[in-house]
Order: C-alpha cells, then sequence, then structure tokens
C-alpha cells in the first residue's frame, strides 16, 4: 500500500514538474523568442556573390565605375531604363542598377524582392495624377511603374561575405537582426546597424581608400521580409 501510494505521490510531482517546466518554456519564449529556422539557398541561375568589396555574377567580376555596356557583356542586356542614364532594370532577373548621371559610370546594384506597399491603391494613384496634368501624366507615371519595378522580383538568395541572403529577413523584440548580426561576428564581420532612412540596415565597408555600403531595406508592413538588397560604392575617383 505504502510503495502504492509513493509511486502515485512520484508520478503526480513528476507531472506537475513538467507542466511548471513548459509553463517556464512558453514564458522565456513570449519574452525572447526563438528565431525561425530559414532555408535557403543560392540563385543557381544568376549566382551573385559579394566579397567584402568584390561582387561577381557567375564567377565573373563587375566593378563599379565600369559603364552599363561593360556591365551588360557579363550579365546580358537590361529590358528597361527610365532614363537614358538608367536606372536599368533586368526584368526577368529582378535587378536593377544606377549610374551617375555625369559621367555614366555604374555606381549601385540592387537586387529587388518586393516593393514597398502603396500608401494608397493604384486607382486614387492615377486619379491623383489625372489632376495634377491629365491622361498625359496618367500615361507617365504607367510608364515609370513599367520600367522601374521589374516584370519578375529576385528569387533565393545572394552570398553576401560568405552568409547567404535573401528576402527571408528577422528582427528580434528589440527590432534587431540578431541573427544575421551574429553569423556576421562570428566571422569577425561588421554587423548592421540602423540606418537614418526608417525601413533601412546598413553595414559600411572600406576597401582602397573607397567606402561601400551594404544596404537592406525592410518591408514596412512586414517585418520578415526585405524588399531589396543594395550594394553601391559611396566616395568615388569617378564623379
Amino acid at each position: 500500500m505504502n510503495s502504492l501510494l509513493i509511486s502515485f505521490l512520484f508520478s503526480v510531482q513528476l507531472t506537475v514538474g513538467d507542466l511548471l517546466s513548459d509553463g517556464l518554456e512558453k514564458i522565456v519564449e513570449f519574452f525572447d523568442p526563438k528565431p525561425p529556422v530559414f532555408e535557403r539557398k543560392i540563385n543557381q541561375k544568376h549566382q551573385f556573390e559579394i566579397d567584402q568589396c568584390t561582387l561577381t555574377y557567375n564567377g565573373k567580376e563587375l566593378k563599379f565605375g565600369q559603364t552599363i555596356d561593360d556591365w551588360v557583356e557579363i550579365m546580358g542586356p537590361y529590358n528597361t531604363k527610365t532614363f537614358d542614364s538608367g536606372p536599368f532594370v533586368w526584368q526577368e532577373m529582378g535587378v536593377r542598377i544606377y549610374t551617375r548621371r555625369k559621367t555614366g559610370k555604374i555606381s549601385t546594384i540592387m537586387f529587388l524582392y518586393g516593393r514597398q506597399p502603396r500608401d494608397f491603391s493604384l486607382e486614387i494613384e492615377l486619379e491623383t495624377q489625372r489632376a495634377l496634368g491629365g491622361e498625359k501624366k496618367v500615361q507617365e507615371y504607367l510608364e515609370h511603374e513599367r520600367t522601374f519595378y521589374p516584370k519578375y522580383f529576385f528569387v533565393d538568395s545572394i552570398l553576401v561575405d560568405g552568409i547567404l541572403m535573401d528576402d527571408q529577413f528577422y528582427l528580434d523584440k528589440y527590432h534587431i537582426p540578431k541573427e544575421l548580426n551574429q553569423a556576421r561576428i562570428e566571422k569577425g564581420l561588421t554587423p548592421f546597424h540602423k540606418s537614418m532612412w526608417k525601413w533601412n540596415w546598413v553595414v559600411l565597408k572600406n576597401c582602397d581608400d573607397q567606402e561601400y555600403a551594404l544596404t537592406v531595406e525592410v518591408n514596412k508592413k512586414n517585418l520578415g521580409k526585405l524588399v531589396s538588397i543594395e550594394f553601391r560604392i559611396n566616395q568615388t575617383n569617378f564623379e
């Protein structure tokens, strides 16, 4: 009889202990949630890699300061341009490139994973344009939409300093990209810090007396997604 009672009390103790343990884990998870596990893979058709300040496409180097024709030889022809000086958009790839207006030399590449949600519907935007300048203004707006944004967004990852990056993003409870920064710190790299622009995080790099910036832009209505990854040269000797 005593042995049965002892066994019963022991099982009750284990059950209560398990419940308390589970409850404690849920409390800890609520205040310090674990980051999601992302499945990442590099874009096999368009393999971009940023290694410190060096950018390559399918193993071939793309250099800032070159002309758009130089990059076309490596990446293939672009599909649209908003103005003569760009930006130039590879519609099928989901890539946009900017050049310096005065020199025509390349300064920025953007991998477009989406676009920021509209503040107003397209219908309201068109009505606003119509009120500003009639049908001509509407057609100019639609042409800008067609040439500035790609038909398809970039898919899968690019390799950045040995770390796969894509549109999947995680901000912890302090709105810090803890997982990404931890991966960079473990490799001895500078972590991302908050930019002066509200939805952007940036890493600055210095190579050969030139400053480069690697910037990610977060979707303002879904902080778990990026709309773009941008790599550019800030200070240049080819203005």
